[in-house]
């Protein structure tokens, strides 16, 4: 730089101050001159400099590393040794393409990934369909990664992505090397991310933004999102609900069967067929037509001759979409002759009382044999002598103290599935029930009881709450109760439930539940705040007690246990006494059984089924079958990609990177492709044009001399 500093300087000694005659003619015109000449004089300067240190640039050979279709690829810089884990998301979506699935597609990206790696760099695989599994130790053999990763098999399990990152963090802890790489291998679309599980993203988020090692911030992870390229055209067709219009479906009475059918994407449906197949037997088949973005149910109906297990299968034939493996759905369930219920009365044998009789011929209008519930009542002292497993519903009407034996009893009852329904009166002691039925929110009862309130004049209903099943079809009913009068009730105290777990079905007018339904593990209590009879209301002589009593005795015996409609990733339970048990799949293949236990019950189980359809056990005693269904999870036909906006605001400031395709994992990582841009031939190419600018700027400040400037410089 010093250079043509010293040679401008030179340059200026040069030039000798001469005095003559005529000199003083031009000294006014000099002193105006003099600003601009003192402009040009450091322009060139400027450029003779600039033109040298590009020279000199050039020599260090400068090179820069080129920016990817990444958010954050800067993080993609590595140094030294890598501990990768690899998240596979192996769910139900990944199925979904023409020709080439996205699984295929997402494997050639997980290997071109592991390409990237160096021998000494340690990694992990681990698969959606097989985080549970304990993990095995990192691999540094990366043919045994390759090798793993083309084994992978596409399952029919719903995907999630906070879990599976979840087990990647925890994955990372077992690598030695400190350096991390959280890479998820995903299909791109947005099922499965669960934006709503916000505390558990801030969770993830605070540990993909803190460092392996405590105190040592320059080691936090890298996430790295790898996807195929996005396909703007997909189009899909689903199954995406079917359901019948009975909570509880009788033999030898017309059922409504509907069928959601959802159209996805741009694609136009053409000369498409809607099938349904009961027991795996078509009983109808009709043309159906449906717009692109349009939902549209298709409706059957079907009467069951013989009580038992059934099932239903709805089939679109001719989508011809992206995703068939949606193009149909199932469902078991049961057609009862008889549902066993089971009265226990606090009032039973009073001669002053009725107790229970009102619900007993609400559930049991006939007494002929036609009625749908079959009614047991007793006394709550007799309680004990009842298997209660031999019931779908348990009623209890204004039962005092209950013994230890019976109350552990009933609570195995409804933590196993059953369904209970639990009326208040008289008998009802608030400090017993509090502490022995509801336990802090921790008993079978849904909370605990508050203050009893009284009013001569009683209390009117209010509200009822027609989105919960059981009072479906009190929807367009908005008097529902209006006409009966509440005397007494217990008010409730909600305050250790959790939010969201306490329903309410119907309301007082001043906002107080009148009705309040929780689950509790695999069954249901609902709990009415007055009597089920005439001691604390009018209710039971008014039209709707008989309907709203009848839907929810309904709804707790709906279900059934152990659970026939799963989801892939989960096996098969079955409670049975007979030992000669035949399972088999829907392709006809036999499934393995083995003796186990469900929910402290004798069970039979199944390995872990990751496949959709229908499976059978058949009972060989008495040649009964009884039908399981595994379906898709509805959210895996929704083929929405992902947006970088979502992600970004679920990792926040721990950052990521997202790579489409193959080429941009192999430019990203790969050494051989991601080599450094040198531009040194450029600085001399700028170099020469700078000396080139600087002669013409001589020549042109030369001319704009005056001639006896250039005389001055010229004498000798």
């Amino acid at each position: 730089m010093a250079v043509p500093v010293v040679v401008h300087m030179v340059h200026r000694r040069r030039i000798r101050e001469v005095h003559w005659g005529a000199n003083r003619l031009l000294v006014e015109l000099i002193r105006n001159n003099r600003r601009r000449l003192f402009i040009d004089q450091w322009l060139l300067l400027a450029i003779r400099c600039l033109a040298v240190f590009m020279v000199a640039m050039a020599l260090t050979r400068p090179a820069f590393m080129p920016k990817y279709d990444s958010v954050g690829a800067g993080a993609l810089d590595r140094k030294g040794r890598v501990a990768a884990v690899i998240l596979f998301d192996d769910s139900a979506s990944t199925g979904a393409g023409r020709g080439i699935s996205s699984l295929d597609k997402m494997k050639k990206l997980a290997v071109a990934y592991i390409d990237s790696l160096d021998k000494g760099d340690e990694v992990s695989v681990i698969l959606l369909s097989q985080m549970d599994l304990l993990q095995s130790d990192p691999l540094l053999d990366l043919d045994a990664a390759r090798s793993l990763v083309g084994n992978i098999k596409g399952t029919s399990i719903a995907s999630d992505v906070p879990s599976l990152l979840e087990h990647g963090l925890e994955q990372l802890h077992r690598h030695l090397i400190p350096r991390g790489e959280i890479v998820l291998v995903t299909d791109g679309f947005v099922g499965g991310w669960m934006p709503e599980l916000k505390e558990r993203w801030q969770s993830i988020r605070s540990r993909l933004a803190e460092s392996k090692f405590s105190g040592n911030n320059e080691f936090s992870p890298k996430f790295i999102v790898l996807q195929p390229e996005d396909d703007s055209t997909v189009s899909n067709l689903s199954v995406s609900r079917i359901e019948i219009n009975r909570l509880v479906v009788p033999a030898n009475k017309n059922v409504s069967i509907i069928a959601e059918i959802r159209h996805r994407g741009p694609m136009v449906a053409h000369n498409m067929w809607v099938q349904l197949e009961i027991d795996g037997r078509v009983v109808e088949a009709r043309p159906f037509v449906i717009e692109p973005g349009e939902t549209r149910d298709a409706a059957f109906s079907h009467t069951f001759a013989k009580a038992g297990s059934h099932s239903i299968r709805v089939i679109i034939n001719g989508a011809h979409d992206v995703f068939p493996q949606d193009d149909s759905r199932s469902l078991s369930f049961q057609v009862h002759d008889k549902i066993p219920v089971l009265l226990v009365d606090g009032s039973y044998g009073d001669s002053k009382r009725k107790g229970l009789e009102f619900l007993d011929l609400a559930l049991a209008p006939y007494r002929d044999g036609r009625d749908l519930f079959s009614i047991t009542r007793t006394a709550f002292s007799e309680l004990s002598q009842f298997r209660l497993y031999d019931y779908r519903v348990i009623i209890l009407g204004d039962v005092e103290g209950m013994g230890s034996e019976s109350l552990a009893e009933l609570e195995k009852f409804v933590v196993a599935g059953g369904g209970l329904l639990v009326g208040l009166g008289p008998k009802s002691d608030r400090e017993l029930i509090n502490r022995f039925w509801a336990r802090g929110g921790d008993g079978f009862l849904p909370c605990s009881l508050s203050d009893k309130r009284e009013k001569k004049s009683g209390f009117r209903i209010g509200s009822v709450n027609p989105s919960y099943p059981a009072l479906s079809f009190l929807k367009n009913n908005a008097t529902v109760g209006s006409d009966c009068s509440i005397l007494t009730y217990y008010s409730l105290d909600t305050s250790l439930v959790n939010t969201g777990e306490l329903s309410t079905l119907l309301s007082l007018h001043n906002g107080d539940p009148l009705l309040v339904a929780r689950k509790r593990g695999m069954g249901m209590c609902v709990l009415s705040t007055t009597s089920l009879d005439l001691a604390w209301n009018d209710f039971p002589l008014t039209p709707y007690y008989v309907a709203i009593y009848r839907g929810i005795v309904s709804y707790l015996a709906s279900d059934i246990l152990p659970p026939r409609n799963l989801t892939p990733g989960s096996p098969i339970s079955y409670i049975s006494s007979s030992e000669l048990l035949q399972a088999e799949g829907p392709d006809g293949l036999a499934v393995p059984l083995m003796q186990g236990a469900w929910q402290g019950r004798r069970a039979y189980r199944s390995p872990v089924i990751y496949d959709v359809g229908l499976y059978r056990i058949q009972e060989l005693t008495s040649d009964s079958t009884v039908y399981f269904s595994y379906n898709i999870p509805a959210i895996e036909s929704k083929l929405e990609p992902m947006p970088d906006k979502m992600i970004e605001s679920l990792v926040g400031s721990a950052g990521y990177s997202r790579l489409r395709g193959e080429d941009a994992v192999r430019e990203a990582f790969n050494p051989d492709e991601r080599k450094p841009v040198e531009f040194w031939d450029k600085l001399v190419l700028a170099g020469i044009l700078l000396l080139f600018i600087e002669t013409v700027v001589s020549r042109v400040q030369s001319a704009d001399l005056p001639d006896h400037e250039n005389a001055q410089e010229n004498t000798p």
